[in-house]
C-alpha cells in the first residue's frame, strides 16, 4: 500500500513538472524574444542610422561637385554598403529628397535620405510576430563660400594710352569717365565681358578693376 502511494505521488510530480513547463514555455520564449530580437532590432536601427548618414553626406558632396544627376544611385550604393553586413537584412529601400543642388551657381541646399529595410525575428517568429521593419532618416546640407577672387564683372575705363582722370572734361575733348577714350563709364570697348580682361587691359579695360578668377570652398555637414 505504501509503495503504491509513493509511486502515485511520483507520477503526479512528473505530471506537475510537465504542466509547469508547458505553461511557462511561452513565457520563456517571450523573454528570449525580448532579449535576442529586441537586441537585434536596436543593432539594426543603429545600422540604419549609419547608412542614412553616409548616404546623405555622399549625395550632399555630389551636390557641391557634379550635381544631383546620380543622387539616387549614390545613396543606394552607400546604403547597400552599410546594410549588407547586417545578418538577415533585406535589401534597403532608399528615398532621396532635397533642394538647391546647383554646383554651377554655387547654391546652398540640403538633402534628406531615408533608408528602410527588414530584419528577421528569431524567437518572436515562433509567436507569429512579423519581421521587423527598421527605418532611419538623415539630412545633410552644404554651403559655398567665396574665399578668393571676385564674381563681379570688369569695371572698364582708361584708353589705348592708359587711364585718365576720375571726372570732369578732358581738354582734348571726349567724355572723361575714367579716362580719355571717349567711352562712357562702365562700358567695355572690346565687349569681352571680362573674358580676356587682362589681354585687353590696354585696349580700354582697366586691369586693376578686372574681375579675378573666383575660388570657392564648400562645406558638407549633417543637419541635426
Amino acid at each position: 500500500m505504501i509503495t503504491w502511494i509513493k509511486n502515485r505521488l511520483h507520477r503526479e510530480e512528473k505530471g506537475s513538472v510537465l504542466l509547469i513547463v508547458a505553461v511557462m514555455l511561452p513565457v520563456l520564449i517571450g523573454m528570449l524574444a525580448l532579449v535576442v530580437d529586441l537586441g537585434s532590432q536596436v543593432a539594426a536601427k543603429r545600422t540604419a542610422v549609419q547608412a542614412a548618414d553616409a548616404a546623405a553626406l555622399a549625395v550632399a558632396l555630389d551636390c557641391t561637385t557634379t550635381g544631383s544627376a546620380n543622387a539616387q544611385a549614390t545613396a543606394e550604393q552607400l546604403a547597400d554598403a552599410n546594410v549588407s553586413g547586417f545578418p538577415g537584412a533585406s535589401d534597403p529601400i532608399v528615398t532621396v529628397e532635397g533642394q538647391g543642388c546647383d554646383p554651377a551657381n554655387h547654391t546652398d541646399g540640403f538633402v534628406e535620405v531615408t533608408v528602410t529595410f527588414e530584419v528577421p525575428r528569431y524567437f518572436a517568429a515562433i509567436l507569429g510576430v512579423d519581421p521587423g521593419i527598421v527605418s532611419a532618416s538623415a539630412t545633410a546640407g552644404w554651403e559655398f563660400e567665396l574665399v578668393e577672387g571676385s564674381t563681379e564683372g570688369p569695371i572698364p575705363g582708361g584708353s589705348p594710352n592708359g587711364t585718365g582722370g576720375q571726372g570732369g572734361t578732358n581738354p582734348g575733348g571726349g567724355a572723361s569717365g575714367h579716362g580719355n577714350s571717349g567711352q562712357p563709364p562702365n562700358e567695355d570697348p572690346n565687349a569681352d565681358n571680362g573674358q580676356d580682361c587682362e589681354a585687353n587691359g590696354n585696349g580700354g579695360v582697366n586691369e586693376d578693376h578686372c574681375a579675378t578668377e573666383p575660388v570657392w570652398e564648400s562645406d558638407v555637414h549633417l543637419v541635426a
